[in-house]
């Protein structure tokens, strides 16, 4: 995904979203943006959390709107 791209579908969403990404914060391993899709989502700690989507009936307490980042692998 380019920027223009990644511009474009951010400016589709709440921008008080969160953003959270599905990869690991040691830059083990690079990979394309692939998708962006909205969730909720509940931190466990500082640096993880379970996401949920839109049509999940109950979620925990404490679930923010959150967009996710998908790697392309």
């Amino acid at each position: 995904m380019t920027i223009k791209a990644l511009i474009a579908e951010l400016k589709k969403h709440d921008p008080n979203r969160v953003v959270v990404m599905s990869s690991d914060g040691e830059g083990n391993n690079y990979s394309p943006l692939s998708s962006i899709h909205p969730v909720f989502y509940l931190p466990d700690t500082t640096w993880s959390g379970e996401i949920y989507n839109d049509d999940e009936t109950e979620m925990p307490p404490g679930t923010k709107a959150a967009l996710v980042l998908y790697p392309t692998n």
